[in-house]
């Protein structure tokens, strides 16, 4: 998706922080579930996470050939760490204002062809201040599914072919 030239921007944010959760979850507790944002991660590392099939392979493999126990607990530390930076990498470059791209991303194709979707009166309260308009544009939201659509997967397009 990253590299694509036709993505859905709406979908980025979705992609970045399932990125993100799938680091964490490798390293952290499975006891907790971490905000990165809020949470330092250093203080829920699992200094015995299971690193993938091939680490813990490998490692076994080197431990029978007489690897000793002291440098597998320095080598998975230092693995470990590399996921913990790469994550703190990932946050840093995440735009400041990830909160409201989590809240357009509810405009994607997917959500808005949906009849059980969520309303986006707190996303157009920030643009619009009429509520004669909010109302109008939520009216037009909750039956966006019910309208013939020939373009079904990409946002730019079903949005820029209705007005």
């Amino acid at each position: 998706m990253f590299e694509s030239k036709n993505t859905d921007h709406t979908l980025l944010c979705g992609e970045l922080t399932n990125l993100i959760d799938t680091l964490v979850t490798k390293v952290t507790l499975p006891t907790h579930k971490i905000d990165i944002f809020t949470q330092n991660i250093r203080d829920y590392l699992d200094q015995r996470c299971y690193l993938g099939f091939r680490f813990e392979k490998h490692i076994q493999e080197m431990k029978e050939k007489g690897f000793p126990r002291e440098e597998e607990e320095v080598l998975r530390n230092r693995c470990i760490q590399f996921i913990v930076c790469l994550i703190d990498e990932i946050k840093n470059r995440l735009p400041e204002n990830i909160t409201l791209m989590k809240q357009i991303s509810r405009i994607s194709v997917e959500k808005a062809l949906h009849h059980n979707k969520e309303n986006l009166v707190d996303i157009m309260a920030r643009f619009v201040t009429s509520t004669e308009l909010i109302a109008k544009i939520d009216d037009q939201w909750q039956q966006i599914h019910l309208l013939r659509w020939n373009e079904t997967k990409d946002t730019k397009k079903i949005f820029g072919a209705k007005s």
